[in-house]
């Protein structure tokens, strides 16, 4: 079935159902990529039956977490 973007009054813009999975190296990055890459959907256009489409939403949400040393002891999170 065709995912629908969605807004919440409060979280924003976003698309129900999608995959998420926390990663902590460069190569789990990779390989949530390729998982996403081998699910997308690709068939041909009205326009043209021999070229195909499809479309891939990636967001990252970024944590730093602050070592003990450090003066401030909080969580940080940023979105791409």
């Amino acid at each position: 079935p065709p995912l629908e973007v969605r807004q919440h009054p409060r979280i924003g813009v976003f698309i129900g159902g999608l995959t998420s999975g926390v990663v902590k190296e460069v190569n789990d990055v990779t390989s949530m990529l390729d998982f996403g890459n081998q699910m997308r959907s690709v068939s041909s256009t009205d326009s043209n039956a021999a070229s195909s489409r499809s479309h891939a939403v990636v967001t990252f949400f970024v944590e730093r977490l602050f070592d003990k040393r450090d003066k401030e002891k909080d969580t940080r999170m940023r979105r791409w």
